[in-house]
């Protein structure tokens, strides 16, 4: 439940420590749920279990399944079911999910299901081919409180049995076989509150429980040595405490602004009036001819920050893009590999892969962001990488989900920025680990802009020389907060700041096209 709430809100963020308000207020609420007092119990919340791994499973679909807890009158009606859940994961395999702890388990009873029970005659044959009988003793009064009803003693003997099977017609002789059970089973007297047996007229339900087969079970009973525990407490999810929580909508009151926030007030300034608020783009402006943004805004106005032109910092990062059925193609010295280019004029869409990894060891710096600019076909005096109709830029982080991917369009170009995850209006994340190693993302399914003049400029490939084909270049550059967080620097990505691609039309008179077309 807690990841379920986490990843409904998009806001697992393990990383940073500060308080989570939306989050913690919807787990209140389940919590409010998971402790509440309905006929006389509190929900079950799944504890622990157990996994049935067994061609039983197979062979005796409607096995009887049966959870016994320690304490379980039989004289009352337990609120509480025995299990959450039984789940079938597969033909063999059977899954049951339990509230309460393995200590407080009685027993865990397999029975096999009536349906799948068979009459028999007799239960083995003697050296002469007849049957031979062990019958059950039955009650019409004062009947065993519980286990498995006596065998009959003494049993009939094979010179009795004879009569009650002929042998070479193979028939069952059924009335002298019923009146001489119902005669052997009577005991008991016809008055008084003992034990009896009393029914003077065979019928067919006393012959069936004669000749039906025992129901089969398995008992699981857990060692004595194991102590007795208590009863489980109350399930409860993770969230801030010292929180009113309530589910009147009436009578809440807003002091998220306040209240549950930790030791000090955040970043920012507090939240006042929604219609006084400044709204702010975090952590940087986008292009100055921005004309949409996707940018999430933080509430508050933090202080002047200012850029530093000269700066000594160097970059830490490399990037390489490429279509994600290709794979990254190898680096040569003399050349693109011959499999490194992006195709155009495609038939389908498919998504570019962006794979950006620290090249040297960790260190102290405060990373802000890494902007990737892709340019797309709107200008006309720059080779495009991206179609102008790309209205609905999608991008996600790969594996290091402690970054955000942020998308702005401009009248030029198609903003991507990699953000560290916090909910301050500063994000920033210290470079002295393996946390910032890899912060690769896929954009999905990217129309690749077709060439603006004709395909008259080469390129130098690796074992072919010059190849015909379309230069286009993506900027992207690192920013670092300093450590006053008061500015920032803005750095060449990669030291040149630029990232040549190679865009080719593979369909040609003797070429049968790209395989991702």
């Amino acid at each position: 439940m807690d990841c379920l709430v986490d990843g409904a809100l998009s806001v697992a963020n393990h990383l940073d420590r500060d308080d989570d308000l939306v989050r913690d207020y919807i787990k209140g609420v389940f919590n409010e749920y998971l402790k509440a007092d309905v006929g006389g119990a509190h929900m079950q919340v799944p504890f622990n279990g157990f996994i049935l791994r067994s061609q039983i499973v197979q062979v005796m679909p409607d096995m009887r399944i049966t959870v016994t807890w320690t304490g379980d009158d039989p004289n009352k009606v337990d609120p509480r079911a025995p299990y959450c859940r039984y789940t079938k994961l597969d033909e063999i395999t059977l899954l049951c999910l339990l509230d309460r702890q393995v200590e407080e388990l009685d027993n865990i009873t397999f029975a096999q299901p009536p349906h799948q029970q068979r009459f028999s005659l007799g239960y083995e044959l003697t050296a002469a081919g007849l049957p031979k009988f062990n019958l059950t003793k039955l009650f019409t009064r004062k009947p065993p409180k519980k286990g498995d009803w006596p065998t009959l003693s003494p049993s009939p003997t094979d010179t009795e049995t004879a009569a009650w099977y002929d042998a070479d017609s193979r028939m069952v002789r059924v009335t002298p076989l019923a009146k001489a059970v119902n005669k052997k089973l009577a005991f008991g007297s016809a008055t008084g509150s003992d034990e009896a047996y009393i029914d003077y007229v065979a019928n067919s339900a006393e012959l069936a429980m004669e000749l039906n087969d025992k129901a089969y079970y398995f008992k699981m009973k857990p060692a004595a040595s194991i102590s007795k525990l208590g009863e489980t407490d109350i399930r409860q999810l993770w969230c801030a405490a010292s929180r009113p929580w309530t589910t009147d909508l009436v009578e809440t009151v807003d002091t998220s602004a306040t209240d549950g926030i930790g030791d000090k007030e955040p970043d920012g300034a507090p939240q006042e009036d929604p219609k006084n608020n400044i709204r702010i783009q975090a952590p940087f402006d986008p292009p100055a001819r921005a004309v949409a943004s996707t940018n999430v805004t933080v509430t508050g106005k933090p202080a002047d920050i200012s850029a530093i032109i000269n700066s000594s910092k160097q970059s830490w990062f490399t990037l390489d893009i490429f279509p994600d059925y290709k794979g990254k193609p190898p680096k040569w010295d003399d050349g693109l590999d011959p499999n490194g280019y992006i195709p155009i004029k495609n038939n389908y869409l498919f998504d570019l892969i962006f794979v950006i990894r620290k090249s040297k060891q960790g260190n102290d710096q405060n990373l802000a962001e890494v902007v990737v600019n892709l340019p797309h076909s709107g200008v006309t005096d720059v080779e495009a990488l991206v179609d102008a109709n790309y209205n609905d830029p999608r991008a996600r982080m790969l594996s290091n989900q402690r970054f955000v991917v942020y998308i702005n369009r401009t009248t030029t170009h198609i903003q991507v920025r990699v953000v560290p995850r916090s909910a301050k209006p500063r994000p920033t994340i210290v470079m002295n680990d393996e946390r910032t190693r890899d912060l690769s993302f896929r954009l999905a399914e990217v129309p690749i802009a077709a060439g603006i003049r004709p395909m008259t400029e080469t390129v130098t490939v690796h074992g072919k020389g010059k190849q015909p084909g379309f230069r286009t270049k993506v900027r992207w550059e690192e920013k670092y907060y300093t450590d006053d967080m008061k500015a920032f620097v803005s750095v060449p990505g990669g030291g040149k700041g630029i990232k040549e691609l190679w865009k080719v039309d593979p369909v040609g008179p003797d070429d049968p096209g790209d395989p991702g077309r």
